[in-house]
């Protein structure tokens, strides 16, 4: 029976498994989550921000939702607000809807949508 060679050594094999196993850690560590995931998330703590009866009588749709991660590391979500003019039944700009996610809840915050995305 052969013996198989190899090029590495066990240690040096092992030496670059970590070292690709901890990259992936780290890139997975600084990407921003998707909506989806925030609702999933925060679904216990915050269960009517994302229903479908308060987006419609706000006029969102989950598309409507962008994420901005700050280099702070801190996590931003916004989308337009919009009321319904109950003299002409069109919708009306009433500004933007801003939240702060923190992991498993949305805070309110008092900062603008440019200090947000100047961040």
């Amino acid at each position: 029976m052969k013996k198989l060679k190899f090029k590495k050594s066990a240690s040096e094999r092992d030496k670059d498994m970590k070292k690709a196993v901890s990259k992936a850690l780290k890139k997975k560590k600084g990407k921003k989550p998707t909506i989806a995931e925030i609702k999933r998330n925060t679904k216990k703590n915050a269960p009517y921000f994302f229903d479908a009866k308060t987006m419609k009588f706000f006029g969102q749709r989950m598309s409507d939702y962008k994420v901005h991660k700050c280099s702070d590391g801190k996590v931003y979500i916004y989308a337009k607000s919009f009321s319904t003019d109950y003299r002409t039944g069109k919708p009306e700009f009433m500004g933007y809807t801003i939240r702060q996610y923190t992991g498993s809840d949305l805070k309110n915050t008092k900062r603008k949508l440019i200090d947000i995305t100047n961040c």
